[in-house]
């Protein structure tokens, strides 16, 4: 099975995620990046009035992917507006799905996100994951500026695993193809 991690990372957590992943999956990785660098007004803006940024093009062909991983922050209990803006552009595309996150952590969010998912792709992720960076404390530290290293990805493992089972056993369920 072909398969793409596709990522947005505003802080580089869900960059350290990507790699993380990359190196156990051994596939394909694409950042996505905003075309042009914008404030955190005008990016907050973006999350309460549900805009979508330009993003830069990707001449990557998705269709040759059997599986698609996303991730990218969650902010309000929302999908970062740049990766909305690129599973937009490229829902004709998407077969089948994960998205997992390294985020604050918020109760409710995982619902809300894989809701977004369908309602945007038109079909169920195979699976959502939240890694919320606030599990990690005692709720007395400002998670929007950590940072995760490999340490954290460790504490994280459980989580990671359980992704990896569901990204496993679609694999299984994927027809053969020639």
């Amino acid at each position: 099975m072909k398969t793409l991690i596709a990522y947005y990372s505003h802080g580089g957590n869900n960059e350290t995620l990507a790699r993380h992943l990359q190196k156990k999956l051994m596939c394909d990785v694409l950042r996505i990046e905003e075309a042009k660098k914008r404030s955190w007004f005008a990016r907050f803006v973006d999350l309460m009035l549900n805009r979508r940024p330009e993003v830069k093009y990707v001449s990557l062909p998705l269709k040759d992917y059997d599986f698609l991983i996303f991730m990218a922050p969650i902010w309000a209990a929302k999908i970062a507006p740049p990766l909305m803006s690129f599973l937009s552009n490229s829902k004709d595309s998407i077969k089948r799905y994960s998205f997992i996150t390294v985020c604050g952590g918020a109760a409710g969010q995982k619902e809300k996100v894989t809701g977004q998912l369908k309602a945007m792709l038109g079909t169920d992720p195979v699976s959502v994951t939240d890694l919320w960076i606030s599990s990690l404390f005692d709720g007395k530290k400002d998670v929007s500026k950590y940072k995760i290293d490999q340490h954290d990805l460790d504490l994280f493992n459980d989580r990671i695993e359980h992704f990896m089972d569901h990204y496993k056993r679609a694999q299984q369920e994927l027809p053969v193809v020639g």
